[in-house]
């Protein structure tokens, strides 16, 4: 019996070993199926007027819970990538965007927007 429940504890710490979560200073709930939403990056912009000049930048993840465990991340979902991408001149704000399906595979975009030319 104490066998078992080892066995269950460590199987059960490697499937939650990997969810995927972003951290910020603001995160929505998440649910356990499908998450998906959009949050600030920041919780005060101090009225900062945004452009609709936006930058993107993506990072994906995978976890592999059935035949190896292993969790896999690539791509570059930095603010410094999302300005090249969008060929931002001065960020005035920045918000992320978060999609998972069972833990399993999720992706985080962060959105860069450009300072408006009348506020320059």
């Amino acid at each position: 019996m104490k066998a078992n429940t080892m066995a269950m504890l460590g199987i059960s710490l490697l499937v939650i070993a990997g969810c995927a979560a972003p951290k910020s200073a603001f995160v929505p709930p998440g649910g356990i199926l499908f998450t998906s939403y959009k949050a600030p990056l920041l919780v005060s912009y101090d009225d900062a007027k945004v452009s609709t000049k936006c930058g993107d930048a993506s990072a994906n993840y995978f976890h592999d819970f059935l035949l190896t465990g292993l969790s896999f991340a690539w791509n570059d979902c930095s603010l410094d990538a999302a300005v090249a991408e969008g060929e931002l001149k001065k960020v005035g704000a920045a918000d992320y965007s978060f999609f998972s399906i069972l833990g399993i595979y999720a992706k985080t975009t962060v959105h860069v927007y450009e300072v408006p030319a009348e506020v320059k």
